[in-house]
């Protein structure tokens, strides 16, 4: 959010922000309240409306640090959309990316100076402290770049998708950088692009037998 993104706003009631990692730069002048002022909480610019957010967001930081109206949207989500038919869900300790299809492209979290930006990231990078497990299902056609960012728990990935065309080559990130674990292992079937990957990168794999199991596609509304 630049610092002139809503420049003569003069109705405005409120804001929401649903991306848990928005960037607001250091100052008030944000959003307008009157034509051709900017959000600004001193006497001449009383901004009087709600700025909308996720429980411990970026959203909520600034609305404290400024003096504005917080409202809170509730915790981050446990599921959602990942593009296309596809969809994600987390559990408490395993992610699981279900649906039909190619989940979406993200990116690494990128530093700049001493602080990191982390637009663009994964939705469920926000769990990447606590997820141990990575399921993918039998419909998911390809895993692209920056899907498994971080995550420092991570034990195991299981590819069900026979049909699973490639990993890109830096879904993971090398071994024992980028606060990944040294090591983890992967599961899929015999000759399929989760073994080829596997044994590319040096990781353990360990081959799937039987069919893959149907899982339940989350609803998002």
């Amino acid at each position: 959010v630049s610092s002139n993104a809503f420049t003569a706003c003069k109705n405005l009631k409120s804001i929401t922000f649903p991306n848990y990692y928005t960037e607001f730069p250091n100052s008030k002048a944000v959003i307008s309240n009157v034509g051709g002022g900017f959000l600004a909480k001193d006497e001449e610019l009383n901004y009087s409306g709600v700025i909308r957010g996720y429980e411990g967001s970026s959203a909520q930081t600034y609305a404290d640090t400024y003096g504005y109206r917080f409202e809170s949207l509730g915790d981050y989500p446990t599921s959602g959309k990942s593009g296309g038919n596809t969809t994600w869900s987390f559990d408490g300790d395993t992610l699981t990316l279900a649906g039909s299809g190619d989940l979406d492209s993200y990116l690494y979290p990128i530093k700049f100076n001493d602080d990191y930006s982390y637009q663009g990231v994964a939705p469920w990078f926000y769990y990447r402290d606590k997820i141990k497990h990575i399921v993918i299902g039998k419909d998911i056609t390809e895993v692209a770049s920056g899907l498994f960012a971080w995550m420092s728990a991570l034990g195991s990935v299981t590819v069900w998708s026979p049909s699973l065309s490639t990993l890109s080559f830096d879904v993971f990130p090398k071994k024992g950088k980028d606060q990944f674990p040294d090591d983890i292992l992967i599961r899929g079937y015999k000759d399929s692009a989760a073994q080829q990957y596997a044994e590319q990168q040096s990781y353990r794999f360990e081959a799937l037998e039987g069919d893959p199991p149907v899982f339940e596609t989350v609803k998002t509304g």
